[in-house]
C-alpha cells in the first residue's frame, strides 16, 4: 500500500500505518493503484459546495417534472391501446 498526500508518498506495511497516514490526511493506495481511502480534513471550497448544491436542486425539480411528464405520456398511451387487438 501508499499513502500520498501533495508531493510525498510513502509505502505501508500495514493496515495499522495505512490508518495513521489517512488521519494525517494522506489517500491510500492499494498495491495496484487504486484508492482506498481517502484522507482525513479533505474539504470543498463554500463557492464550489453552493455551486453543486444550486445544480442539485435545478436537477431535482427537472427530474420532477420529466417524470410526471413521463406519466402523463403512459396514461396516455394506455388509453389509445384498443381494448381487444383482435376486433379490427
Amino acid at each position: 500500500m501508499r499513502a500520498i498526500k501533495e508531493n510525498r508518498e510513502y509505502t505501508l506495511v500495514d493496515k495499522a500505518q495505512a490508518e495513521v497516514y489517512k488521519a494525517r490526511g494522506f489517500d491510500i493506495y492499494d498495491d495496484s493503484g487504486k484508492l482506498v481511502a481517502y484522507g482525513a480534513g479533505r474539504n470543498v471550497p463554500l463557492e464550489r459546495y453552493a455551486a453543486l448544491e444550486e445544480e442539485n436542486k435545478k436537477l431535482v425539480a427537472e427530474n420532477k417534472k420529466l417524470k410526471k411528464e413521463l406519466d402523463s405520456v403512459k396514461v396516455l398511451d394506455s388509453a389509445k391501446k384498443p381494448s381487444d387487438p383482435g376486433s379490427k
